[in-house]
């Protein structure tokens, strides 16, 4: 019989999976949309479809009783097909937790049967669970956000926002469809392409949030010379103006992202923008002389 598991980024459901031994279907949410698709059968191949979550839920669930095996006598640590892997207790559930790795992708155990694996991305929190035992994983945490209405994502189109300059900066614009409007919205300020995994932002387009992906002046569709973190407080003081009164913004804009998109975020706060209320800055210097 197929046991079901079911993979979130933080708290939102993204995939469902039956297994038995390496026989895997796999059924993944709309991109855009809120539907499943019909479950089909997965191969190691179909891992790439969830690089995005750090996750490779073919390989781990193709593993599963290999895992359950070597952790049968909860030995201080062991290692399956190369993934190593230590022990450590919690709240009375046994976790493995994966060593040598960036983004490490942990192994919850229950009475001896392996309920989760757990990834922590820098501000994602992603998981695949075993149908049933939610309540024994970070999604505890998420109980509010159960009964809080989940949305589509629209792309409002592209906007090109003038600078003090005259300069104008490219920036893609998406809306939770069906949310009432206006909704507080992130900002993202990237020089890598605003194109180049904006899905990896529509968890929160999904909670109801407006989320905004700009081009930093002079990179990609924006116009300017690109000289890096020379422009970036008075662009981003302007962007945030732009965005905190468009009508689809009720105000208050966040700012997101990691790296340079972090440094953005501390060169746009440094006029005081008013309209800017929290920042999620992550693998980052506040400075470019630092």
């Amino acid at each position: 019989m197929k046991e079901p598991f079911t993979l979130y980024s933080s708290g939102i459901a993204l995939a469902r999976f039956a297994a038995e031994h390496a026989d895997i279907t796999h059924s993944g949410r709309d991109i855009l949309g809120l539907d499943f698709s019909e479950p089909r059968p997965m191969t190691a191949q179909n891992d790439t479809d969830y690089a995005a979550v750090k996750l490779q839920p073919y390989r781990l669930l193709t593993l599963r009783t290999e895992f359950e095996a070597a952790a049968a006598s909860a030995p201080a640590e062991f290692s399956v097909d190369g993934l190593r892997y230590t022990r450590a207790e919690r709240n009375g559930l046994l976790y493995y937790i994966q060593r040598g790795v960036k983004f490490p992708c942990d192994a919850l155990f229950r009475d001896g049967r392996l309920i989760a694996w757990l990834c922590p991305c820098r501000e994602q929190a992603n998981l695949l669970v075993r149908d049933g035992f939610e309540e024994y994983t970070p999604l505890a945490l998420w109980k509010d956000y159960a009964a809080r209405p989940l949305y589509g994502v629209s792309m409002l189109g592209t906007f090109h926002m003038p600078m003090r300059d005259g300069v104008e900066l490219a920036a893609d614009v998406y809306l939770p469809e069906g949310a009432p409007l206006p909704v507080p919205a992130l900002l993202v300020r990237t020089p890598y392409d605003k194109d180049d995994g904006a899905q990896t932002y529509f968890r929160y387009v999904r909670r109801g949030y407006a989320v905004v992906v700009q081009d930093v002046r002079g990179r990609n569709e924006s116009g300017g010379e690109w000289l890096p973190h020379y422009y970036e407080v008075e662009d981003g003081d302007d962007t945030l103006t732009w965005v905190g009164t468009q009508e689809w913004c009720d105000g208050s804009v966040g700012m997101l992202g990691g790296s340079y998109l972090g440094y953005t975020q501390w060169c746009a706060a440094a006029l005081g923008n008013p309209h800017l209320k929290a920042m999620i800055s992550v693998v980052t210097a506040g400075t470019a002389f630092a």
